[in-house]
């Protein structure tokens, strides 16, 4: 997890992992300007802001992680 949330003006360039909008390090994005709709390996469902530390992102998406992330 390399960017914020709904972070806008990183266009088409592979230098930055989002070429044709395609792989791994694309931005999660939606067309709610204040976050996204992200479902979790336990199948519920969580609204996570634009306004989430990109580090808390990172560990939510760290399946190596092993620890419990207070609320967010």
């Amino acid at each position: 997890m390399r960017w914020s949330i709904n972070q806008r003006g990183l266009a088409n360039n592979c230098a930055t992992g989002t070429c044709d909008n395609t792989g791994n390090n694309i931005p999660l994005s939606s067309s709610h300007s204040s976050g996204v709709n992200c479902v979790f390996a336990d199948g519920s469902v969580r609204f996570l802001t634009s306004s989430l530390p990109l580090l808390t992102l990172q560990l939510l998406s760290d399946t190596a992680y092993g620890q419990v992330l207070p609320n967010f």
